[in-house]
Order: structure tokens, then C-alpha cells, then sequence
């Protein structure tokens, strides 16, 4: 008399997890991997220049107030002037140049 005996059950989603570990550490190896020119990556692109240059228009008190409220702890009438007269990227190239005071550390 022939015995049928029951199939253990196979587990395909363990036997799919080394292939989707393998997927996913090639999917974020190939995002990390740049795949652009070293060359260029230092380069800004032809709109981050176009935000850089000076505006030919003159900063308005308001418009300084307001750059200044954003990019620091806002300003006194001497900060609004400075910003008016170096312009957004001057001061800030200004503020990235000062010392740091580690005196409060």
C-alpha cells in the first residue's frame, strides 16, 4: 500500500530575500556611484550662476530686513546698509569669512 505524504510547504519569500537584498544594494550603490564628470561636479550650472550675480536693481531697506531676518538673527540699520552696499552674495561671502568665537562654548 503506497503512503502519500504530505509536501512541506516552500517558503518563497525566504527563498526571495537574498535576491531583493542584492537588488537593493545594487540600486544604492549605483545612486551613490555620481555617474557624472569629477570636473563638473565643482562647476554651478547655468541657473545657480544667473542667482549669483549682483541684481542690477538696488536692495531695498525691506528686501535687506527680510534677507537678513532669513539668513541670520536679523539686522540692525547697520546690517540692512551692509547688504545694500555688498549685495546678498557679499555679505554672505563676508559672514563665511568671519572667525568663529568659540568664547561662549
Amino acid at each position: 500500500m503506497d503512503t502519500l505524504q504530505a509536501e512541506k510547504p516552500v517558503d518563497k519569500a525566504g527563498a526571495m530575500r537574498p535576491l531583493a537584498v542584492t537588488v537593493a544594494a545594487a540600486a544604492l550603490l549605483d545612486a551613490c556611484s555620481g555617474g557624472s564628470d569629477p570636473a563638473s561636479a565643482d562647476t554651478p550650472d547655468a541657473s545657480m550662476r544667473a542667482s549669483l550675480k549682483q541684481s542690477a536693481t538696488p536692495i531695498s531697506s525691506t528686501a535687506a530686513s527680510r534677507f537678513l531676518s532669513q539668513a541670520a538673527f536679523g539686522g540692525n540699520d547697520a546690517d540692512i546698509a551692509s547688504v545694500q552696499s555688498l549685495g546678498y552674495t557679499g555679505w554672505l561671502q563676508n559672514q563665511f569669512t568671519v572667525a568663529s568665537d568659540q568664547s561662549n562654548w
